[in-house]
């Protein structure tokens, strides 16, 4: 059967935007995750902790994770996503917002199943100097973190945190992808403009404030599970009891800066 060429390049291209933004905002991503496991940690003083203990290099530990998850997650959801509209937008209309909120949730709901594996290793090796050095794994990069979690926790291990993983995911896609296009095709309509830069500009902002306000509370829970260490583990509602416990309702929102200049 032969390949579908357009479909391919899709993710082709999904793969190469996501990895080059990855490379780019890593120390972001790597902030945004210390902030989520350590209550009470700001972001001055991870950004501190980070360069005192391993140089200006040390904001991108963690940098092969985040390239894997790209690869499988993002490549995934963006693909799938596009193909998905292409499929089902009838020539020479506009595609109802409800489907595209609905193709933003499947396609972040099976990006996430595959990309969990990667997603806990990237929270893993950012988290792990947060840790006491006793318990720190000290993994050397993204596939040696993938294996040894597998040979030493299980391979049940790698999909930890993925209901709340791919809760979040699927959130995250409605909004982002959803809203994304339907801020796109408003504004082209209503203030005239033609696809560009200042079109996108403009919808990707909209889209980011919606994104990063649903999806937070789930990323912080989402955060804490994967990085859990020890035999016992708290599940997604226990997690966001104990954060409300000890930093409020407002701690589940814990990263949201940083969240929203990545989603945009």
């Amino acid at each position: 059967m032969a390949v579908d060429t357009t479909i391919a390049a899709k993710f082709c291209f999904g793969c190469i935007a996501n990895c080059t933004a990855t490379l780019c905002l890593h120390p972001l991503d790597m902030l945004k995750v210390q902030l989520q496991v350590s209550s009470g940690t700001t972001l001055g003083s991870a950004f501190r902790d980070v360069v005192s203990e391993s140089g200006p290099i040390g904001l991108w530990r963690g940098l092969s994770a985040g390239l894997l998850r790209q690869i499988f997650y993002g490549t995934s959801r963006f693909g799938i996503f596009q193909t998905l509209t292409d499929r089902y937008t009838p020539v020479g209309e506009q595609l109802p917002f409800y489907k595209k909120v609905a193709f933003g949730l499947t396609a972040g709901g099976l990006g996430a199943c595959i990309g969990t594996p990667a997603e806990v290793a990237l929270v893993r090796m950012s988290a792990d100097s947060r840790l006491p050095i006793a318990d720190r794994r000290n993994y050397s990069n993204g596939v040696n973190a993938m294996l040894r979690i597998a040979r030493e926790e299980g391979t049940g291990t790698l999909w930890r945190g993925g209901v709340p993983t791919v809760q979040r995911a699927m959130i995250l896609n409605a909004a982002q992808l959803g809203t994304f296009a339907q801020a796109k095709d408003s504004i082209r309509t209503s203030m005239g403009l033609s696809e560009g830069v200042l079109l996108t500009f403009i919808a990707a902002n909209v889209a980011g404030v919606v994104t990063t306000a649903v999806s937070v509370p789930m990323d912080v829970v989402k955060s804490q599970i994967q990085n859990q260490v020890g035999s016992t583990q708290l599940g997604v509602v226990a997690v966001m009891k104990k954060i409300i416990r000890n930093d409020g309702l407002l701690g589940l929102w814990r990263g949201t800066g940083i969240e929203q200049i990545r989603v945009n």
